[in-house]
């Protein structure tokens, strides 16, 4: 018995608990009963020791960055929410090298409160080899067999991994780490390629406003794709793949047509009208309920409209073709005749350079009859359709030049109003705007240089050149320049004079095209040209400059400045 009691005292020095009782004066239950009361305050310190460990791992559990190693297991992790705990596996997965996906998800009956949620490696589960879909009902009637797509093949990614992390809610109402496997049957990703898991791609709000922003200033998918990737320093450090942005891009497409194309912009016209009350806007419906047409302007264009109303009149528009595109055409069907160097020369001249209406017909039909084009069924539909192309049918209409074949591609570079037959109408309301946006910025920029700055010449800025680079736009001048520098190098002579009236004939040397007849009247300093070209563009051309300089008149008469 002695040596049993002195084994339990050996027991409780062990325990570091101090003892003071003398064995020699001590009975069998005082030393029971101090070896209980020492095992209790062992519990006791045990007890406390781990509620500090479970304080300290909870705080590690609610910490943005944890201090335990993220590569190891989560068992043990506590948080508010589950998504909190899935941010430290997602954490956990790029550190290690594998993509995750959501699991099972079980809810707190009749209500959606999660009690456990399960989240799984992408690798995890089997492969659908199509034996479980549903065989359809074969039907009595026979059916025309229609062509099946061929089933897309994509690479098998499932290998029945067993790893996952599973989160459950705890009796205090806060969910841990219930399970978390971290053994896996395949190969792990190789760290430079960890940005392209799925798991790790995703479009963040602020990237997506960003998204947003560059398609409604016109950047194509693509080019804003390319924009963030390279402001990200490579698409590794993007967070989202190129199919990820493509995909956001269509997302946010359909969104804006929700509900169809045509209520959308109609929603997008109200808006407008808060904005500005002086919008207006009107749209037809057909007898199907659908739009037939739409018309709508805001107040600047009205403002627009009561100063150069002139030029838009709708009823009566004139539609033109682009000479330089109708030449083009046309080499497609000469045949022999492309060799020929006289015969372009004269088709070139009746598409260029015919001043009236007799010397165009003339010069056409000496054409047809010297090549045997008569009745050619290319060249007759464009005789029928002269008065969209030819000069001498056009002059009488003010179009600022922008007419003239020299001009068509810096036009079409100036509004570039890039929408096809598949623009949505949504879109092309949205580009028509962005255009017009840009063309009024363009006009504030060009107004303020006017303001701000004088026209220079390589030529002496003297007499009518002088006073048009203080009346004239920068662009306008450079047009007048131009002419002004031809006016040097022609000759004139006078062929009539009537009372105050004189005829001249202006042209310039070895181009005997060029030759205009104008006429002057020297008290109202009016000159006419038979060109046109002030009827047509705006400015004076370089025969009429060189009449007023050869009556000494060094001001542009007030009759040819347009003033807006």
């Amino acid at each position: 018995m002695e040596n049993l009691i002195r084994s339990v005292i050996q027991s409780t020095q062990s325990i570091q608990v101090p003892v003071e009782l003398d064995i020699q004066d001590a009975t069998m239950e005082d030393v029971l009963n101090n070896c209980n009361n020492a095992l209790a305050e062992e519990r006791e310190e045990e007890e406390s020791n781990n509620e500090i460990e479970s304080e300290e791992q909870q705080t590690i559990s609610d910490s943005e960055e944890p201090d335990q190693d993220i590569v190891g297991t989560l068992m043990g992790y506590t948080a508010e929410t589950v998504k909190e705990l899935l941010g430290f596996y997602e954490k956990h997965a790029s550190a290690v090298g594998f993509s995750i996906r959501k699991g099972n998800t079980r809810f707190k009956v009749g209500t959606r409160i999660v009690l456990e949620k399960t989240f799984l490696c992408s690798a995890a589960g089997v492969t659908n080899n199509g034996k479980n879909k549903k065989k359809k009902v074969q039907t009595v009637v026979p059916v025309v067999p229609k062509k099946e797509r061929k089933p897309r093949k994509v690479p098998i990614t499932i290998t029945r991994c067993r790893a996952c992390l599973r989160v459950k809610m705890n009796s205090e109402g806060r969910y841990e780490v219930a399970n978390h496997v971290i053994i896996h049957n395949h190969d792990l990703t190789r760290s430079q390629w960890h940005y392209l898991h799925r798991s790790e791609r995703q479009i963040t709000e602020e990237k997506g406003e960003a998204i947003e922003t560059m398609q409604k200033s016109g950047l194509s998918s693509m080019a804003s794709f390319n924009y963030m990737a390279i402001e990200a320093g490579g698409e590794e450090n993007l967070g989202h793949s190129k199919k990820d942005h493509l995909n956001y891009c269509t997302r946010l497409k359909m969104k804006q047509i929700e509900g169809g194309d045509a209520q959308a912009v109609t929603e997008i016209m109200y808006l407008e009208l808060e904005g500005d009350p002086n919008f207006f806007f009107r749209f037809r419906l057909d007898e199907k309920g659908k739009l037939k047409s739409l018309f709508w302007r805001d107040s600047m264009m009205m403002e627009d409209y009561g100063i150069f109303g002139d030029i838009v009149v709708f009823p009566d528009a004139r539609h033109r073709l682009c000479v330089w595109h109708l030449h083009q055409n046309a080499i497609t069907r000469f045949g022999a005749l492309k060799r020929d160097p006289t015969f372009k020369k004269t088709f070139n001249y009746c598409l260029y350079k015919c001043v009236t209406v007799v010397e165009f017909e003339t010069n056409w039909r000496s054409m047809l009859q010297a090549y045997e084009l008569i009745g050619e069924e290319w060249f007759t539909n464009v005789y029928d359709l002269r008065e969209k192309w030819c000069p001498a049918l056009r002059k009488d209409l003010f179009s600022v030049g922008i007419l003239s074949s020299q001009r068509s591609e810096s036009t079409n570079h100036a509004i570039e109003f890039r929408a096809n037959r598949t623009t949505s109408l949504t879109d092309f309301y949205r580009l028509f705007k962005g255009t017009i946006q840009r063309w009024r910025s363009t006009e504030k920029q060009a107004e303020f240089s006017c303001s701000k700055s004088v026209a220079s010449s390589a030529l002496p800025l003297f007499g009518l050149l002088k006073h048009a680079s203080e009346v004239y736009t920068l662009s306008l001048f450079r047009d007048f320049e131009e002419e002004s520098g031809y006016s040097i190098a022609t000759t004139t002579k006078l062929i009539w004079k009537q009372g105050n009236t004189q005829f001249y004939v202006v042209s310039i040397d070895e181009e005997p095209w060029s030759a205009q007849r104008v006429t002057y009247i020297h008290e109202s300093q009016t000159v006419s040209c038979m060109c046109k070209n002030f009827e047509a563009s705006g400015w004076l051309c370089y025969h009429c400059i060189r009449i007023l300089h050869l009556h000494s008149v060094n001001r542009i008469p007030e009759q040819y400045i347009i003033r807006g």
